[in-house]
Order: C-alpha cells, then structure tokens, then sequence
C-alpha cells in the first residue's frame, strides 16, 4: 500500500496513501506491473489444456466446411448426383435429375448419354432413342451414342422407329465413313425399310471396307433377288460362298433364287442340301421347299416339311399353307385346328382361313355352319369370287337352284377371271336344260383352268364340252355358241 505523498514508480504521478492502482497509468503499486499488460500476458499464452482444446475446435469446423463443400460440388454436377440415385436403386430419381438439367438449357452430351441409359434401363426406349440421338448431335464424333441410339430405336414399333434408325445411321455414317459396322446396320435399316436400292449401295461401301466374312455380298445377293436382277444375285450370293465355302444359309439362299427363276428342280437340290448341312432358319428353309412340293401337287412331300415344330412360332402364311396341305390329303380334322385359330382372329389369313372353314364344314354337311364362316369372311374382307361360288354351292345343296345361279353370276361379276365360277355356272345350266349358256360357260372354264386344272377333272369336262357341242349343233342347225357367248362354227 502507498505512503503519503509517494509517486507511481511507472510514471512519477503522486499516489494517495491506501491506493492500490495508479490511477494515471493503471500500475499495480504491489507489484510494480501494469494492469493492462499482465490482461495481454494472459491471452497471448493460454493454458497448455485449452490449445489443444481449441485446435480441435477449429479443426471440426474445417471438417464440417469440406463436408459442406463436397455436398456442394455433388449438388452442382447432376450427373454424379443421377449416378447416386441409380446405384441407390431409384433410376427413376436420376433421371428426373438429368431431365431437370437439360431442360434448363444444358447441352452436355454426356448428360444426355446418362440419360440415355437410364432411359433405356427403365424400358422407355422411345425417351431412350431421344436421348441418345441428342448425344450424338451434341457430340456428332461419338459414334457409339449414335449406335446406341439406334439401338432403342429398333425397340420402337412401326415406321417411326425405322426411320429413326435411317436418319441417325446416316448421321453416323457421315462422320464415321470407314466405320464398317455402322455402315452395315444402315444397309439392314434401309432393307428393312424396303429400300433395296439404298441397301444396295451401303452393302457396296461395306464391301470396299473389306467385308472378310461375306454377309455384305449374301446381303447384297438377297436385295439384288428381291429387285429381281436374278443375275447379279446369283453373282453375289456365288461370290459370297466363295468366302463361306459349305455355308448353309447362302446355299438354302440359292435354292430360294432358283425358284424364283422357275428353276424348279435346282431349288429343290439346293434347299435339300442346304437343309442336310443346317441353315440359320431351319424350319423356314423347309416349309419353303414344302411350298416349292407343293406347287407341284406332291402334297405328301410337303406335308412333313410344313408341319410346324412343337413349341415354335410359326408365321400365319406357313400355318395356312400347311391346313391346305392337310385338307388336300383329306385330313379335314387335323386342317380344321389349323385353320380355326387363323379365322377367329383378324389378320392377313383370317379370310382365306375362315373360307376353308367353310368347305371343311360343307364336306361334313354341315350347312350352318358353313355359312357362318362365310359370312365371318364377309365381315373380314367383303364378298369375293370364291365366297360367292361357295355360297352358290352351299344354295344348291339346299335344292334352291334359283338362288345357286344368282350367286354364281355374282361371282363372275366380282372376277370374271376365277374359273371355278364358271364351272359351277355352266354344270347348273346344263341341268336346267340350258345347254348353249352351259357350254359357253364351260367353255370360258377351260380356257381359264389351263394347265391349274386337275387332268382328270379337265379331261371330263372337255369330254362334256364335245358332246355338248354335237347336241347344240343339232338343234340350233349348224351353228353353237362361242367361248365369249356369240354364235360362231364348232371347232374353234
């Protein structure tokens, strides 16, 4: 404590007796130190416990700032957040993501690509093929994005998706010229698309590109057959054997060419040997040459090609062709279940289907029935030639004869080409006594039958034809009626 009139050791101001501080510059006259620097001394070095203390704290907070950071960056790159959302099994979450993304204006094809492929993982091809083809104008270098856009496109029905496939393989095509696997699914896009042309002349680029297996030349072959330049199909398809030495399906192609040049014993050897050896599409190699037997009448040849093998699906042409196979050998049940299915529901067959229902159950005489398949098939596809014909014989079997010779006039009305209505128009007038109408009409049969007619059948009509002639000459004196229906000399 100060004694009477002493100074501040620190600044020499006068203290009063029982100060403690100085109140001039804040000395602590017990001990001689500053107030203020022993407050700095303090803070300046704290207590060893607290830095650490401190240091910890300073370090979470860094910690939770990298956290935060690293949520931000997340945040601000969708593509990485889309990538979170699928591998966490929500594709649906990521997609929204991207989809919020590009609308917004982005234009990142690798967005788009991810996208794409998440599109595509969910089955929403048509959103799939979108994605995919924006990648690829984004990025017109990045064939793949091309391809797989074409890709999701084949998944889409109809016109839209072919023509989706064209215009992104030409794309990709354009920027890729020596890209040889796009320049054959081009090729397949344009065929399937029916442009046998353009097919063509992708083939011809895939060949220059080397084409070492030869499926461009047997692609090539096929669309130069299909253009019916038999000649350079048969080149090409030579040409791709050559590269496929034993090949089934170029063989069982060859046979196919010959057919359709009418060389009907080379298809057959071709098919056969083509079939021994094993073709791609076995069954189909075999019901073509079932088809080929026939044309020929050698329905017992054809039938154990066209039979179609357990589990299989089979296309409704083969399937029809096989019933008239079994109704032509009599095995009226057996078409019956062929043909049932085919008639029930609408489709290219549905009418010839329903038709042979109805002479099966005429056979069986079973008149309404036959009928209802008649009027089935006149739902599907209106009244034909071959409709009319039968309901003129269905008519007859009735007894009402009236009715029988108006539906077969109105058959020749539909097709005055369909020989079978003229047969059964000049049979019923020659047995209502009207002979000159009957040989006329059974004149006009045999001029359109020709060489489709059954010989035995043919042989009995001409037979009728001649004795018809003879009694018509007798009773009209001389003169009888033409093919065309006017009077003219007998013999012509």
């Amino acid at each position: 404590m100060a004694h009477r009139d002493e100074k501040c050791p620190n600044c020499g101001s006068v203290v009063s007796e029982g100060d403690i501080i100085c109140i001039a510059c804040g000395t602590n006259l017990l001990t001689g130190q500053r107030i203020l620097e022993e407050k700095h001394k303090a803070i300046d070095s704290p207590p060893r416990n607290y830095r650490g203390l401190i240091i910890g704290f300073l370090s979470l907070l860094l910690l939770a700032a990298l956290i935060g950071a690293g949520i931000w960056v997340a945040m601000q790159d969708p593509k990485r957040e889309a990538m979170r959302h699928y591998s966490a099994g929500n594709p649906l979450d990521g997609i929204n993501v991207l989809r919020e993304f590009v609308e917004s204006g982005a234009e990142d094809p690798e967005a788009y690509l991810l996208l794409g492929k998440l599109y595509l993982d969910t089955q929403r091809f048509a959103e799939a093929a979108d994605a995919f083809d924006r990648a690829n104008e984004l990025n017109p270098q990045d064939a793949d994005a091309g391809l797989m856009a074409v890709y999701a496109a084949t998944q889409e029905q109809g016109q839209a998706g072919r023509n989706r496939q064209i215009a992104v393989l030409h794309r990709v095509v354009e920027k890729h010229p020596q890209h040889e696997q796009a320049q054959m699914l081009l090729a397949l896009a344009l065929g399937a698309n029916k442009d046998y042309s353009g097919e063509i002349e992708a083939l011809q680029k895939v060949i220059e590109l080397g084409d070492a297996s030869g499926k461009a030349r047997f692609q090539r072959g096929i669309a130069q057959g299909l253009l019916g330049d038999y000649e350079a199909a048969g080149a090409s398809l030579q040409e791709a054997l050559s590269a496929n030495a034993g090949n089934g399906d170029i063989e069982a192609m060859q046979g196919i060419l010959a057919n359709l040049k009418g060389e009907a014993d080379l298809a057959i050897a071709k098919l056969q040997q083509a079939i021994g050896k094993g073709t791609a599409l076995q069954y189909d190699m075999q019901a073509h040459l079932g088809l080929i037997h026939m044309t020929r009448g050698e329905f017992n040849k054809a039938l154990p090609l066209l039979r179609p093998p357990s589990g299989q699906d089979v296309s409704p042409a083969i399937r029809f062709f096989y019933g008239v196979c079994l109704q032509t050998l009599n095995l009226d049940q057996e078409a019956a279940e062929v043909f049932e299915p085919l008639a029930a529901k609408e489709g290219p067959y549905s009418t010839d289907a329903a038709i042979q229902m109805a002479m099966i159950a005429m056979n069986q005489s079973n008149l309404s029935q036959a009928q209802e398949y008649l009027r089935r098939a006149t739902q599907i596809s209106g009244g034909t030639a071959k409709m009319h014909t039968l309901q003129g014989q269905i008519a007859m079997m009735q007894g009402d004869l009236e009715a029988a010779q108006q539906a077969f006039r109105s058959a020749i009305a539909a097709d005055d080409t369909y020989p079978a209505a003229h047969l059964e128009n000049g049979l019923l007038y020659i047995s209502r006594g009207l002979l000159a109408e009957g040989l006329a009409e059974l004149e006009r049969y045999m001029a359109l039958a020709g060489e489709t007619a059954d010989n035995t059948s043919l042989g009995q009509i001409e037979l009728l034809v001649i004795q018809l002639r003879q009694t018509v000459e007798r009773e009209s004196g001389g003169s009888t009626v033409s093919p065309t229906g006017a009077t003219g000399e007998i013999g012509v």
